[in-house]
């Protein structure tokens, strides 16, 4: 199954430190997948969210921060379900009158 990847990153002027003003480094990602049905087509699109951290913060001993860039929120959390994905089931179940369970 074909995967879209989008990449959610913090802005270059948002890249510092709220603490010292130290440049942010990419130390990460968190990665939330969820499945997007078009019409006789179906593939994941996988959400990757940068995580960010100071390294004068590291070096210095203090607390680390550690910023994260916005994504998208989930339509359900925990869920694969896109809002086309559940747009296509309600159709198909109220619309086409087509049961659960198949």
């Amino acid at each position: 199954m074909p995967v879209e990847t989008v990449e959610d990153k913090l802005a270059q002027e948002e890249q510092f430190c709220p603490e010292c003003g130290g440049a942010l480094h990419e130390m990460g990602h968190d990665v939330r997948r969820e499945l997007k049905i078009i019409p006789a087509q179906v593939k994941v699109v996988e959400h990757r969210r940068a995580v960010y951290a100071c390294r004068q913060c590291e070096k210095a001993g203090d607390a680390v921060s550690v910023i994260k860039a916005a994504m998208p929120a989930a339509l359900i959390k925990g869920s694969l379900a896109s809002p086309s994905a559940a747009a296509h089931i309600m159709t198909q179940k109220y619309m086409m009158y087509v049961p659960l369970y198949r």
